[in-house]
């Protein structure tokens, strides 16, 4: 299935883009899933007929299935090539397990490029995740920034209450959670403004939000009435407070004996302001258990190193927080830097304080941080060991008698150079 993959990319290389190949696939294999006589059925008819044969059955499943406007839709036929389709509808008629259409979206994207995502996790990052949150099949998961929902593919949860609003990653995300048959419910909408946590709570969130969100004046207005809002702001929040409000947001959509994880860039951890009054109040109420700094170059929209923060509503008020520097963990290659499971897992133990004496690691207790003026800054608190080269005195004295004989014979040597040049 891989060769064939490839090869269909390459065929697709400079006649699609990759977002409008993502989207054929999966709408051949949800089609292919559902009604599979009449998708067999398709493919023996000329490509016009085929084409209108397949739309046709799409709107019919949707109908029948109960799905949102879009699901089965099929893609605009400007949008694609006819070999390309022949390829792509011989590849879905081999393929026998749909379940694995979370690999093929990470072939595509791997090696064709990604756009039109709005937030997508890539597989450093769900593999971190996967090792860290562990075993989900009997926990609830909610995620604000879905993305095209692979995460759920990483973590198999009970049920999963995702919400993302760029509709052509929604519905990509809906085709691959239906493709891999899992239980959940995925609504376009801009979770920042959209307040879900009087109806829903989960016993996980994790959330690759998007960095560096600027609002504007009336989104600014509008989001300071939220609801879930645990730290006031007045009549209009700071334009840059999309990381304070991703962690609100979290907090929301939490059980009592919840936890979320959020990966943030690192400047959330000391900065002041609005983000600075977030920090105490995670701190005044113990729900920060542990910060892990990561290396730059994991993330596929930027090179800014990011920060695992954990939180957790079921800790002691006054426990410590774990600090991990995890920033030189991992294998870089040009401007990647990629997690293996070994990684994650080196990670995860450092976590739970298997290796106390490593210098990677440490708790503070909440004293300390308040001393320090609740800054979360990883470097505060875990100094990175250099290595320096032990000198020896006598050997350096050796050293510069040589280097002074040497000077000294050079210099007699020049001195009968210029001699012999005045004598001419």
């Amino acid at each position: 299935m891989k060769k064939q993959l490839i090869e269909l990319l390459d065929t697709a290389r400079g006649h699609m883009e990759p977002e409008h190949l993502i989207e054929l696939l999966s709408f051949l294999c949800l089609i292919a899933k559902e009604a599979p006589c009449e998708f067999e059925a398709t493919l023996k008819l000329e490509f016009a007929q085929h084409y209108k044969e397949l739309e046709d059955l799409g709107l019919k499943l949707s109908e029948q299935q109960g799905w949102p406007e879009g699901i089965g839709q099929a893609p605009d036929i400007n949008k694609l090539n006819s070999d390309v389709m022949s390829q792509a509808c011989t590849l879905t008629s081999e393929l026998k397990d749909y379940s694995i259409f979370s690999q093929i979206l990470e072939t595509v994207t791997e090696r064709m490029g990604k756009k039109g995502w709005s937030c997508s996790s890539n597989q450093t990052t769900l593999t971190l995740f996967s090792i860290l949150v562990g075993n989900c099949s009997q926990k609830t998961l909610y995620s604000g920034a879905a993305g095209p929902a692979r995460l759920v593919s990483a973590l198999n949860p009970e049920y999963a209450l995702l919400e993302e609003n760029h509709r052509e990653t929604w519905i990509i995300a809906y085709r691959l959670l239906l493709l891999e048959n899992h239980n959940f419910e995925l609504l376009q909408a801009d979770s920042l403004s959209h307040d879900l946590s009087n109806e829903h709570q989960a016993d996980i969130v994790v959330m690759e939000p998007p960095f560096g969100l600027r609002f504007s004046a009336d989104q600014r207005r509008s989001l300071a009435k939220v609801n879930y809002l645990k730290v006031p702001t007045g009549n209009t929040l700071p334009a840059s407070a999309g990381d304070a409000l991703w962690i609100q947001k979290a907090i929301s959509m939490l059980k009592p004996e919840g936890k979320a994880y959020l990966l943030l860039p690192q400047g959330w951890l000391f900065r002041g302001g609005y983000d600075a009054k977030v920090r105490d109040y995670l701190l005044e109420n113990g729900l920060v258990e542990a910060i892990i700094g990561l290396p730059s170059g994991i993330l596929d929209s930027t090179a800014i190193p990011p920060a695992l923060l954990i939180l957790n509503k079921g800790r002691s008020v006054n426990a410590p927080v774990i600090f991990v520097d995890a920033s030189e963990i991992g294998t870089k290659s040009r401007r990647r830097h990629s997690l293996s499971n070994d990684d994650a897992r080196l990670i995860k133990e450092l976590l739970s304080g298997k290796q106390p004496n490593d210098s990677r690691y440490k708790t503070v207790e909440l004293t300390e941080i308040a001393a320090q003026g609740n800054t979360l800054s990883i470097q505060k608190y875990i100094q990175k060991q250099t290595e320096t080269e032990q000198l020896s005195v006598k050997a350096e004295f050796a050293q510069l008698a040589v280097m002074q004989k040497k000077y000294d014979t050079a210099r007699k040597k020049l001195a009968r150079l210029l001699k012999d040049f005045e004598s001419v």
